[in-house]
């Protein structure tokens, strides 16, 4: 699981010999940054600047359940 985390976060497969440049960077978004219905309580990643964006929710179970669906629907997006 933690490569497929990294795959969502950053596109890469693997970390390269001489590290991830930019360095990955966490962004906690709170419901009132949230700016989309459909996907505020969804994690997001920018891997052009290797920025994951986790949305701070209610509950635990939730959290993971969205994270979960994200990080699968990338995976299968990605897959050739």
């Amino acid at each position: 699981m933690l490569s497929d985390l990294l795959v969502f976060a950053t596109g890469l497969g693997s970390i390269p010999p001489l590290g991830i440049e930019p360095v990955p960077m966490l962004v906690f978004r709170y419901p009132d940054d949230m700016k989309s219905e459909s996907t505020a309580g969804f994690p997001l990643a920018n891997t052009c600047a290797n920025i994951l964006h986790i949305p701070v929710m209610q509950s635990y179970a939730e959290f993971a359940a969205n994270m979960t669906a994200a990080i699968t629907q990338v995976k299968t997006f990605t897959e050739t």
